[in-house]
C-alpha cells in the first residue's frame, strides 16, 4: 500500500476554503487510506471505521468488529456493545453516509434512509427474527444481543452534510419515540452532521487548548528575553484559580507530562498543607506553570487573559486543590481558603498554532490510558519508543494521536498499519506471555486491566524491544487471518482463508470463533510456541486448531463472543496446552 500524503488542498486563486471544505478534504484522505489498508469495498465502510474510532476510542481491530455494512444489513452499518456496568450494556446502532465529493455535501438525509435504520432495528430485536434476511455479522450481533438482560439503546444517523433537513430528522426522532413507547426500551436517537464530525475530528486529530482568565494579586513580574517569548509571574488566590480552571478542567491539562494521582505522598502533603495552613501554602508550594500562545495583563481589573493555554507544570497542585475543595460547600471554600495564595508563571510563546503544539507535544509523554504514571516510569517507555521507532518499520505511539500529528507535520514516513499504541502493547504482552493470569482481561475488559496500576508498573519494567515486537507481530499475523475470515463471511467467493488455516468449506463453520478470538488465539500461541519451540506461524495455526477442536466445543451452545473472552476459556486453554506431551496432532 502506498502512503497517502496529507497535503494541502489546492483551491481556486483568491478563494479561501471553508472549515467545512478543509475538514472534508482531510477526512477524505484518511477514508481513502483506511479503505486501502483494510480492503473495504466502499468509502462509507471506511468512514464508519474512522467514526467508530473517533467516537469510542476503539482500536482498528475493535473498529473492524463493529462494521456490519454489507448486503442484508437492513440499514444497520455498525453495532457496538459498550459495557457500562458489570451487568449493563449500552447498545449503539449506526447508519453512515459519506459523500463521494464535496459537491454532494449539501445532500442530506432521506426519509427512506432514516426509516430503514428504525425498521432495521425493530426487526433486529424482534422475537420473530428472520436470519434469512440478515448477513452473518448481524446474525452474530443478534446472538450476542440475546445474552443481555439490562441495556440501553442508541440509534445514530451519521452523515457529513450541512443540509437543512429538519423535517426528516424530526420524523426520525418521532419514530424512535414510537419504538420507545412500544417496547418500553430506553432508546435514544442521535444525528451527527458535518459540524459534529468536525468537532470529533478536531478532538481526535488536533490539539486544542482553552482560553481563560486569571485574577492576580499585587504586582506582575515581566521577563522578556527576545521577540519569541516572555514570562509573566504573579500570585493569585487559590479560590480564584479553582473558579477559573473548573469549567476547563479536562482540556487545560493537555500539555502536562503527568496527570493528578491522589495516592502519592506528595499530593497528600499538598492537601494537608492547604487544609491546615492555607495562609502559608504559598511558602511550601512551587506553584503552577502555564504555556500559552498569548497572555494579556489588564491592570485595571487585575486579570491575566490567556489564549490557548495549557498547564504544563502543577497538575498535582491543581488536582490536590480540586480533590480537597470537593469536600466543602462553595461558601465554605471561600471562607476557609480566602487567604490561600499560589504562584503562577505564564510563558507566552509568540508564535503560531504549530509551534505551541510542538512544544506541548514535546512536554507530554503519555497517552490517555497511562495518565496516572510518574515521569520516571514513562521514561522506560520513552526509551523503548526511541529504540523501536529508530530501528524498525514500526511506530510506537506513546502520546495521544502522536502518529497522526507527526505524519500531518511531515515528520514521519511510516505506514499507519505499522503503528501501535502503548495500550495495545500492554494487551498483547499480557496475553502472549500469560502474565499473572490476566490474559483474559486483554479481551474482556482492558479498562480493568489498566486500572491495576501496580500490575502495569511491573509489566512496564519487563518490556523489551524483542518482547514488544514478538507479541505484536504475532497479534498482527492473527489479525490478518481474522480479516481474511471476515472477508469470507462477507463474500463466500473469497476463499483465501481456507488456504491460510488449511481447511475447506465443509469445515469452516467450526472456526466461527475467529471473529472475536484474537486475544484467545494470541494467548494460546504464546503458550504453544514457548512449550514446543516452534515457528510463530506453526504455533498460530496449531492454536487455531486446538481452540476450534478442543476448547470451543466444550461450551456447547454458549455464545461464542462470550466464550472467547471468558476467564474459564483461557484457563481451559492453558490447561490443555500445558498437558500436551508432544506437539498437537503428532501423538
Amino acid at each position: 500500500m502506498s502512503i497517502i500524503n496529507h497535503k494541502r488542498v489546492i483551491y481556486k486563486e483568491g478563494i479561501m476554503p471553508t472549515v467545512l471544505e478543509t475538514v472534508y478534504s482531510k477526512i477524505s484522505q484518511i477514508v481513502e487510506e483506511v479503505k486501502q489498508e483494510f480492503e473495504y469495498s466502499n468509502k462509507s465502510k471506511a468512514f464508519a471505521h474512522i467514526m467508530m474510532k473517533m467516537i469510542f476510542g476503539l482500536s482498528d481491530q475493535d473498529a473492524q468488529e463493529t462494521i456490519t455494512d454489507d448486503y442484508k444489513d437492513n440499514g444497520i452499518d455498525a453495532i457496538y456493545y459498550e459495557e457500562i456496568e458489570a451487568e449493563k450494556v449500552r447498545m449503539h446502532f449506526f447508519q453512515f453516509k459519506f459523500p463521494e465529493s464535496f459537491g454532494t455535501v449539501k445532500s442530506g438525509f432521506s426519509e427512506a434512509e432514516t426509516n430503514k435504520l428504525v425498521v432495521g432495528y425493530e426487526r433486529f430485536i424482534s422475537p420473530e427474527f428472520n436470519s434469512k434476511i440478515w448477513n452473518n455479522f448481524l446474525i452474530d450481533k443478534r446472538n450476542e444481543y440475546l445474552q443481555f438482560s439490562d441495556f440501553e439503546t442508541n440509534l445514530y444517523l451519521v452523515r457529513y452534510t450541512n443540509s437543512n433537513d429538519n423535517e426528516v430528522l424530526t420524523k426520525f426522532n418521532e419514530n424512535c419515540k414510537i419504538l420507545r413507547d412500544k417496547y418500553f426500551n430506553d432508546i435514544k436517537s442521535h444525528v451527527l452532521k458535518a459540524k459534529d464530525i468536525i468537532d470529533l475530528y478536531d478532538t481526535n486529530y488536533s490539539l486544542k487548548y482553552p482560553d481563560f482568565s486569571l485574577i492576580h494579586k499585587g504586582s506582575v513580574q515581566n521577563y522578556e528575553f527576545d521577540s519569541r517569548y516572555k514570562i509573566q509571574s504573579f500570585a493569585m488566590r487559590i479560590v480564584d484559580l479553582y473558579e477559573s480552571i473548573k469549567p476547563i478542567h479536562d482540556s487545560v491539562f493537555e500539555g502536562n507530562v503527568r496527570f493528578y494521582d491522589k495516592t502519592t505522598t506528595v499530593n497528600q502533603n499538598i492537601r494537608n498543607t492547604l487544609e491546615t495552613e492555607p495562609e502559608n501554602f504559598i511558602l511550601f508550594n512551587n506553584g503552577i506553570t502555564i504555556l500559552c500562545e498569548k497572555a494579556s495583563i489588564h491592570s485595571g481589573r487585575s486579570s491575566c487573559d490567556i489564549t490557548k493555554g495549557s498547564i504544563i507544570n502543577g497538575a498535582q497542585t491543581v488536582g490536590s486543590v480540586f480533590d480537597l475543595f470537593s469536600q466543602y460547600k462553595p461558601a465554605e471554600i471561600e471562607e476557609k481558603f480566602k487567604n490561600a495564595l499560589v504562584i503562577v508563571k505564564v510563558i507566552n510563546i509568540r508564535s503560531d498554532d504549530s509551534s505551541i503544539n510542538e512544544i506541548v507535544f514535546a512536554l507530554n509523554s503519555q497517552t490517555k490510558m497511562f495518565n496516572a504514571y510518574s515521569i520516571s516510569t514513562n521514561s522506560l517507555l520513552k526509551d523503548l519508543q526511541n529504540e523501536i521507532n529508530n530501528t524498525t518499520d514500526y511506530f510506537f505511539e506513546l502520546k495521544y494521536n502522536e502518529f497522526d500529528y507527526l505524519k500531518g507535520q511531515g515528520k514521519i514516513n511510516k505506514y499507519s498499519k505499522n503503528r501501535f499504541t502503548s495500550e495495545r502493547i500492554i494487551q498483547c504482552f499480557t496475553a502472549y506471555y500469560d502474565k499473572e493470569n490476566k490474559a483474559y482481561l486483554a479481551k474482556l475488559s482492558k479498562g480493568e486491566l489498566f486500572r491495576d496500576e501496580k500490575y502495569l508498573e511491573r509489566v512496564i519494567t519487563q518490556l523489551t524491544k524483542a518482547t514488544i515486537i514478538e507479541s505484536y507481530e504475532t497479534f498482527k499475523s492473527i489479525s490478518e487471518i481474522i480479516t481474511s475470515y471476515r472477508r469470507y463471511r462477507k463474500n463466500p467467493k473469497k476463499l483465501d482463508i481456507l488456504t491460510r488455516i488449511n481447511t475447506d468449506v465443509s469445515s469452516i463453520d467450526k472456526f466461527q470463533y475467529l471473529n472475536t478470538g484474537d486475544f484467545l488465539i494470541l494467548f494460546a500461541t504464546g503458550l504453544y510456541k514457548r512449550k514446543f519451540n516452534v515457528d510463530a506461524d506453526v504455533a498460530i495455526l496449531t492454536s487455531i486448531e486446538i481452540i476450534a477442536n478442543e476448547i470451543i466445543p466444550k461450551y456447547g451452545k454458549k455464545l461464542i463472543s462470550n466464550t472467547t473472552k471468558s476467564n474459564q476459556t483461557f484457563s481451559d486453554t492453558r490447561t490443555f496446552i500445558n498437558a500436551l506431551t508432544v506437539e498437537y496432532n503428532k501423538e
